[in-house]
C-alpha cells in the first residue's frame, strides 16, 4: 500500500481518482451501483463528466457530517486513532485507488460509515451487506492490507447506529480484481456516445376534425371529405419506419389522437342518432370513416409494439453476439474448450426500463458480468489444464473424463489426480507383484516337476544298473531272460536314450548267458553219449545211439527260439498285463520246459 498525502475532496485527489481505478467506483463495473452505472462510469474514465444534482450534494454533504461525527465518538469510545487516508496499490498492472473513511493505528482495521437508512441498518443488524457496499468493501481492504473492516451505518449519533466487521472474501476479491481487468478492456475499446435529450412527442398537427350538424331534416356534414383525408393520412403513418425514441414518442403520440378521433365521431354520430329515426347516409359515412380510424389505430399500436420488440431484440441479439466473441476468444487461450454454462436473462434486465438507453445501459453491465464471471471459468479451466499437464502427463488414459474436470476447484483438481494415479499405481504394483507371484509359482512347479523327473529318472538307472548289475553275475539263461523282461516292462519313455543303452547290454548279456549255457548243455550231452558207448563196450551191448532217449534236452531247439523270455515280456506289454501276471506267466512256462 502507498499512502497519498491528499485531502479528501480536494483537487489534488479528485484527480488522483481520475487516474486509478477507485474503491467506490467498484459496485459500478459489476452495475451494483445505486448512483452511478457502468456505462457513466466507461464516460467518465474518458473524461466525460456527470453533473451530480442538487439532491445528490445534499446526500453527499450530510454523509461527510455524520461520517466525521460518528469517527469521532468511535474513537472516543474504543481510545483508538482512525485516520482517514488515501491509498493506491498495483494488483496485476491495475492501478487501484481507496479513500478510506479511516484506518487503525496498527493498520489491521478499516472504518468505512455509511448515512442512516432503515433498510440497511436492519441488513447491518442481520450481518449481511448488499453488493452496492461489499464490492467497495472488498476494494478498501485489498488496497489497505487490512483484516477487516468496520462497517457503520449511523446518523452520526449512538442512538442510530449500527455497525458490523466485514472480512474478505477470497472468491469476491477474486472477481473484483477479474472484473477491473474486463473494465479496463472495455475502457480501450468504449467509444463516448453522445447525450442524449429527454425525449418528448413532437407537438403533432392537427388531427383531421369532424364537422356536422343538424339543418331542418338534412344532417349536413364534412365526412365526404373528411374520409380521403384519413385514408391518405392512414397510408402515410402505415410506411413509417420506427427506429428512435423520438420515432416511438411520436407515434405514440398520433397514436392517442387517433384513438380520440374515433371517441369523437362516435359521440357525434350518438347525438345525431338521437335527433333521427333515419340516417342510413350519415351513418354509412360515420362507420366508413370509424372503420379508417380503427385500422389507423391498431395498426399504429401494433406497430409500436412490434417495433419495440423488434428493437429490445435486437440489443439482446447484439450483446449476446459480443457475449459469444469473447467466449470464443476465451476458447482460443484454454485449449479449444468450450464455455457453456453461462445463460444470460438480457430480456430480465431490461423490464422496467422506459427508454432504450436505459435498456442498452443494463444489459451492457448483465453483459459485463457475464464476460467477467467467463473470465473467472477460463482462469480455472487455464489452471486445471496446466495442472493436468503437469501431473498426468504420463497418465492420461486415467483422464478421459477431464472434459467435466476443468471445472473442478483446482485443489480438489490436484486432489483427484495424485489419489487417482496413486491408485493406478497401487492397482499396478499390485498386478506386478501378483504377476511376479505367478511367475515365482509357476517356476518353483517346473523346478519342483524336474526335481521329480529327474529323481525318477535316477531311480529308473538305478534299478536299471541293478538289473544290469545281476545280468552281469547270472549265469543261467532264464535268470537273464527274467532281467530282459523286467527292464521291457519299465516306464522308459522320460529316458530313452539312456534305457536303450541299458536295455542292449542285458539282451547281450542275456545273448552271451544263453550262448554259453547252450554250449555247457551240448558238452553234456556228448558226455552222456560217451559215457553210454563206453558201457556198452564193456558190457558188449548193442548201442543204438539213434534210439536212445537222452538224458537231457536242451530248451531250446535253435538260437532263434532264446529269446522266449523277451517274446513273453513284449506280449505283456501288448495286452497290459500286470507285473504279477507277467511272472506268474514265467514261472508257469518254465515249470513245463
Amino acid at each position: 500500500m502507498k499512502i497519498l498525502n491528499l485531502v479528501q475532496g480536494s483537487a489534488e485527489w479528485l484527480k488522483a481518482r481520475e487516474e486509478h481505478f477507485n474503491a467506490s467506483e467498484a459496485p459500478s463495473i459489476f452495475g451494483e451501483s445505486k448512483y452511478k452505472s457502468r456505462t457513466v462510469l466507461l464516460n467518465e474514465k474518458k473524461g466525460v463528466k456527470e453533473k451530480v444534482s442538487d439532491h445528490l450534494q445534499k446526500l453527499f454533504d450530510k454523509g461527510h457530517e455524520t461520517e466525521d461525527k460518528a469517527r469521532d465518538l468511535l474513537e472516543f469510545e474504543t481510545a483508538e486513532t482512525f485516520e482517514p487516508i488515501v491509498a493506491t496499490l498495483e494488483v496485476e498492472g491495475l492501478p487501484l485507488l481507496a479513500s478510506l473513511d479511516g484506518i487503525s493505528e496498527d493498520h489491521k482495521t478499516i472504518f468505512e460509515h455509511k448515512l442512516w437508512n432503515e433498510v440497511l441498518a436492519e441488513n447491518v443488524r442481520n450481518q449481511v451487506l448488499e453488493p452496492t457496499y461489499y464490492w467497495q468493501l472488498e476494494q478498501q481492504l485489498l488496497v489497505s492490507g487490512a483484516e477487516r473492516a468496520l462497517f457503520v451505518v449511523s446518523d452520526g449519533t449512538g442512538v442510530k447506529r449500527e455497525m458490523m466487521y466485514y472480512t474478505s472474501k477470497p472468491e469476491r476479491r477474486t472477481k473484483l480484481i477479474a472484473g477491473w481487468h474486463e473494465f479496463k478492456k472495455d475502457l480501450e475499446a468504449h467509444e463516448v456516445k453522445a447525450k442524449q435529450e429527454v425525449i418528448v412527442a413532437h407537438e403533432q398537427e392537427s388531427f383531421p376534425v369532424i364537422q356536422c350538424s343538424v339543418e331542418g331534416s338534412t344532417v349536413v356534414s364534412n365526412l365526404g371529405e373528411y374520409i380521403p383525408v384519413i385514408k391518405k393520412l392512414a397510408d402515410e403513418q402505415m410506411s413509417l419506419i420506427l427506429e428512435t425514441d423520438q420515432d416511438f414518442a411520436d407515434k405514440e403520440a398520433f397514436n392517442k389522437n387517433v384513438k380520440a378521433g374515433r371517441a369523437t365521431l362516435k359521440t357525434q354520430a350518438t347525438d345525431i342518432e338521437k335527433q333521427f329515426e333515419s340516417l342510413a347516409e350519415f351513418n354509412g359515412y360515420v362507420k366508413q370513416a370509424d372503420t379508417i380510424l380503427q385500422k389507423l389505430q391498431s395498426h399504429g399500436e401494433k406497430q409500436v409494439k412490434e417495433a419495440k420488440a423488434t428493437k429490445k431484440l435486437s440489443i439482446v441479439n447484439n450483446a449476446q453476439a459480443e457475449f459469444n466473441k469473447h467466449l470464443a476468444e476465451l476458447s482460443e487461450t484454454i485449449n479449444k474448450v468450450q464455455i457453456t454454462q453461462i445463460v444470460i436473462d438480457f430480456e430480465a434486465v431490461m423490464k422496467g426500463k422506459r427508454s432504450f438507453e436505459k435498456m442498452e445501459e443494463a444489459v451492457n453491465s448483465e453483459l459485463a458480468k457475464a464476460k467477467i464471471e467467463a473470465n473467472e471459468i477460463a482462469q480455472v479451466i487455464r489452471k486445471n489444464l496446466d495442472s493436468l499437464t503437469e501431473l498426468a502427463k504420463d497418465h492420461k488414459f486415467l483422464f478421459s473424463d477431464h472434459a467435466m474436470l476443468l471445472l473442478k476447484d483446482n485443489d480438489d483438481l490436484v486432489n483427484l489426480i495424485k489419489a487417482r494415479i496413486a491408485e493406478h499405481e497401487q492397482a499396478e504394483a499390485e498386478r506386478v507383484e501378483a504377476e511376479r507371484k505367478r511367475i515365482q509359482e509357476e517356476e518353483e512347479r517346473k523346478a519342483k516337476e524336474k526335481a521329480e523327473h529327474e529323481l525318477k529318472i535316477q531311480r529308473l538307472i538305478d534299478y536299471w544298473e541293478t538289473l544290469l548289475d545281476k545280468a552281469n553275475e547270472a549265469t543261467d539263461p532264464m535268470v537273464t531272460s527274467d532281467l530282459c523282461g523286467r527292464i521291457s516292462q519299465s516306464d522308459c519313455l522320460d529316458a530313452i536314450d539312456v534305457y536303450d543303452g541299458y536295455y542292449t547290454k542285458i539282451h547281450d548279456r542275456h545273448k552271451v548267458v544263453r550262448d554259453e549255457y547252450e554250449k555247457q548243455a551240448q558238452a553234456e550231452q556228448e558226455e552222456t553219449v560217451q559215457a553210454v558207448v563206453g558201457n556198452a563196450v564193456v558190457t558188449d551191448k548193442a548201442i543204438h545211439v539213434d534210439t536212445a532217449e537222452p538224458e537231457y534236452r536242451p530248451i531250446f531247439d535253435n538260437k532263434e527260439q532264446v529269446d522266449i523270455w523277451s517274446e513273453l515280456a513284449n506280449w505283456s506289454d501288448n495286452y497290459g498285463l500286470s507285473l504279477q501276471a507277467s511272472q506268474e506267466l514265467e514261472l508257469i512256462v518254465k515249470k513245463y520246459l
